[in-house]
Protein backbone atom coordinates (compact mmCIF):
# COMPACT_ATOMS: atom_id res chain seq x y z
CA UNK A 1 0.00 0.00 0.00
CA UNK A 2 1.27 3.59 -0.87
CA UNK A 3 0.34 5.76 2.10
CA UNK A 4 0.94 9.85 2.31
CA UNK A 5 1.44 11.57 5.73
CA UNK A 6 0.63 15.41 5.29
CA UNK A 7 0.84 17.31 7.51
CA UNK A 8 0.85 21.05 8.00
CA UNK A 9 -0.99 23.44 10.97
CA UNK A 10 -4.25 23.64 8.56
CA UNK A 11 -4.77 27.06 10.44
CA UNK A 12 -7.35 27.03 8.75
CA UNK A 13 -7.90 24.18 6.67
CA UNK A 14 -9.15 24.87 3.37
CA UNK A 15 -10.34 23.76 -0.29
CA UNK A 16 -6.48 23.34 -1.74
CA UNK A 17 -5.94 20.82 0.93
CA UNK A 18 -9.07 18.91 -0.07
CA UNK A 19 -7.70 19.38 -3.92
CA UNK A 20 -3.97 18.23 -3.22
CA UNK A 21 -5.35 14.98 -0.76
CA UNK A 22 -7.90 14.58 -4.09
CA UNK A 23 -5.32 14.42 -6.48
CA UNK A 24 -3.39 12.33 -4.56
CA UNK A 25 -6.17 9.43 -3.79
CA UNK A 26 -6.98 10.22 -7.92
CA UNK A 27 -3.22 8.68 -8.59
CA UNK A 28 -1.34 5.89 -6.68
CA UNK A 29 -2.03 6.66 -3.39
CA UNK A 30 -4.30 4.62 -1.20
CA UNK A 31 -4.31 6.54 1.99
CA UNK A 32 -3.33 10.12 3.26
CA UNK A 33 -2.98 10.37 6.73
CA UNK A 34 -3.36 14.06 7.71
CA UNK A 35 -1.18 15.18 10.86
CA UNK A 36 -2.29 18.57 12.12
CA UNK A 37 0.76 20.29 13.61
CA UNK A 38 0.33 19.81 17.85
CA UNK A 39 0.09 22.95 19.59
CA UNK A 40 3.69 22.81 21.08
CA UNK A 41 4.91 24.01 17.86
CA UNK A 42 4.19 27.73 18.66
CA UNK A 43 3.46 29.23 16.21
CA UNK A 44 2.01 32.72 16.31
CA UNK A 45 -1.91 32.43 15.37
CA UNK A 46 -2.01 28.47 15.95
CA UNK A 47 -5.61 27.69 17.08
CA UNK A 48 -5.80 24.96 19.52
CA UNK A 49 -5.97 21.54 17.49
CA UNK A 50 -8.59 20.30 18.86
CA UNK A 51 -10.07 22.88 16.76
CA UNK A 52 -8.07 21.92 13.62
CA UNK A 53 -8.86 18.57 13.83
CA UNK A 54 -12.31 19.33 13.99
CA UNK A 55 -12.73 21.59 10.64
CA UNK A 56 -10.38 18.84 8.92
CA UNK A 57 -13.01 16.69 9.72
CA UNK A 58 -15.65 18.67 8.21
CA UNK A 59 -13.58 19.07 5.12
CA UNK A 60 -12.86 15.23 4.09
CA UNK A 61 -16.28 13.88 5.52
CA UNK A 62 -16.83 11.33 3.21
CA UNK A 63 -13.63 11.53 1.84
CA UNK A 64 -12.75 7.58 1.10
CA UNK A 65 -9.01 6.72 2.42
CA UNK A 66 -8.23 9.61 4.60
CA UNK A 67 -7.52 9.72 7.98
CA UNK A 68 -7.07 12.43 10.24
CA UNK A 69 -4.70 12.11 13.35
CA UNK A 70 -3.96 13.27 16.70
CA UNK A 71 -0.66 11.74 16.87
CA UNK A 72 1.00 15.25 17.25
CA UNK A 73 -1.59 16.15 20.13
CA UNK A 74 1.25 16.11 22.78
CA UNK A 75 2.71 18.67 25.29
CA UNK A 76 6.07 18.51 23.32
CA UNK A 77 6.95 19.59 20.07
CA UNK A 78 7.09 16.59 17.54
CA UNK A 79 8.78 16.61 14.76
CA UNK A 80 8.61 15.07 11.25
CA UNK A 81 11.04 12.25 11.63
CA UNK A 82 9.36 11.65 14.93
CA UNK A 83 5.99 11.53 13.22
CA UNK A 84 7.29 9.21 10.19
CA UNK A 85 8.84 6.84 12.01
CA UNK A 86 5.57 5.95 14.42
CA UNK A 87 3.46 5.78 10.71
CA UNK A 88 6.28 3.38 9.81
CA UNK A 89 5.99 1.53 12.76
CA UNK A 90 2.32 0.90 12.33
CA UNK A 91 2.73 0.42 8.29
CA UNK A 92 6.01 -1.67 8.36
CA UNK A 93 5.41 -3.44 4.74
CA UNK A 94 4.14 -0.20 3.46
CA UNK A 95 5.52 2.75 1.34
CA UNK A 96 5.39 6.16 2.85
CA UNK A 97 5.55 9.42 1.32
CA UNK A 98 6.05 12.50 3.45
CA UNK A 99 3.59 15.56 1.16
CA UNK A 100 4.76 19.08 0.95
CA UNK A 101 5.07 21.86 -1.03
CA UNK A 102 8.95 22.43 -2.46
CA UNK A 103 9.00 25.75 -0.77
CA UNK A 104 9.51 23.18 1.96
CA UNK A 105 11.48 20.73 0.54
CA UNK A 106 13.98 23.74 0.17
CA UNK A 107 14.91 24.01 3.79
CA UNK A 108 15.05 19.96 5.21
CA UNK A 109 18.65 20.24 5.55
CA UNK A 110 17.89 22.13 8.88
CA UNK A 111 14.91 19.52 9.72
CA UNK A 112 15.96 17.65 12.97
CA UNK A 113 17.68 14.81 12.04
CA UNK A 114 17.71 15.43 8.26
CA UNK A 115 19.86 13.18 7.46
CA UNK A 116 17.52 10.22 8.40
CA UNK A 117 14.55 11.87 6.60
CA UNK A 118 16.92 12.47 3.48
CA UNK A 119 18.31 8.91 3.66
CA UNK A 120 14.91 6.49 4.84
CA UNK A 121 12.00 8.49 3.31
CA UNK A 122 10.36 8.45 0.19
CA UNK A 123 8.81 12.65 -0.33
CA UNK A 124 5.96 13.58 -2.53
CA UNK A 125 6.68 17.02 -3.26
CA UNK A 126 3.55 19.73 -5.19
CA UNK A 127 5.72 21.88 -7.27
CA UNK A 128 5.30 25.83 -6.70
CA UNK A 129 6.24 29.35 -7.67
CA UNK A 130 7.77 27.80 -11.05
CA UNK A 131 10.43 25.88 -8.90
CA UNK A 132 12.93 23.58 -10.57
CA UNK A 133 13.13 19.42 -9.87
CA UNK A 134 16.89 19.94 -10.60
CA UNK A 135 17.32 22.59 -7.90
CA UNK A 136 15.08 20.92 -5.44
CA UNK A 137 17.58 17.45 -5.90
CA UNK A 138 20.56 19.56 -5.11
CA UNK A 139 18.92 21.19 -2.27
CA UNK A 140 18.39 17.49 -1.00
CA UNK A 141 21.12 15.73 -1.54
CA UNK A 142 19.35 13.14 -3.59
CA UNK A 143 16.42 12.73 -1.64
CA UNK A 144 13.59 9.94 -3.23
CA UNK A 145 11.24 12.53 -4.60
CA UNK A 146 8.28 12.79 -6.71
CA UNK A 147 7.24 15.57 -8.08
CA UNK A 148 4.14 16.61 -8.70
CA UNK A 149 2.58 19.68 -10.27
CA UNK A 150 0.75 22.17 -7.38
CA UNK A 151 -2.84 22.36 -7.75
CA UNK A 152 -3.05 25.97 -7.34
CA UNK A 153 -2.35 28.83 -4.86
CA UNK A 154 -3.90 29.50 -1.55
CA UNK A 155 -2.43 29.47 1.97
CA UNK A 156 -4.28 29.64 5.50
CA UNK A 157 -2.21 32.59 6.06
CA UNK A 158 -3.99 34.56 3.22
CA UNK A 159 -7.39 32.99 4.88
CA UNK A 160 -6.45 34.94 8.06
CA UNK A 161 -5.66 37.72 6.61
CA UNK A 162 -8.34 38.25 4.85
CA UNK A 163 -10.67 37.08 8.01
CA UNK A 164 -8.39 40.02 10.04
CA UNK A 165 -9.66 42.40 7.27
CA UNK A 166 -12.92 41.45 7.25
CA UNK A 167 -13.22 39.72 3.70
CA UNK A 168 -15.07 36.66 2.69
CA UNK A 169 -13.13 33.65 2.35
CA UNK A 170 -16.06 32.04 0.70
CA UNK A 171 -14.17 30.99 -2.24
CA UNK A 172 -11.48 29.44 -0.15
CA UNK A 173 -13.07 27.80 2.62
CA UNK A 174 -16.02 25.23 2.92
CA UNK A 175 -19.12 26.40 4.24
CA UNK A 176 -19.57 24.03 7.32
CA UNK A 177 -15.87 25.21 7.83
CA UNK A 178 -17.01 28.83 7.74
CA UNK A 179 -19.70 27.78 10.28
CA UNK A 180 -17.68 26.24 12.62
CA UNK A 181 -14.93 29.14 12.57
CA UNK A 182 -18.13 31.73 13.30
CA UNK A 183 -19.32 29.65 15.96
CA UNK A 184 -16.29 29.07 18.28
CA UNK A 185 -15.05 32.91 16.83
CA UNK A 186 -12.05 30.83 15.74
CA UNK A 187 -10.54 34.36 13.95
CA UNK A 188 -12.60 37.13 14.81
CA UNK A 189 -14.82 38.35 12.57
CA UNK A 190 -15.98 37.42 9.18
CA UNK A 191 -17.52 39.42 6.60
CA UNK A 192 -20.96 38.39 5.38
CA UNK A 193 -21.47 38.68 1.52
Amino acid sequence: MNICIYGGSFNPPHKMHKKIVDKMLQEDIDKVIIVPTGNAYNKLGLIDIKHRISMLELVFKGTQSVQISDFEDKSQQIFTYQTYMHFKEIYPQDKIFIVMGSDNIKTIKSWKNADYLIKNCNFLVFLRNNDDPIDILQHTGGANIIFKKDVGECSSSKIRKFLSNNKSIDRFVKTDVIEYIKKHNLYGEIYED
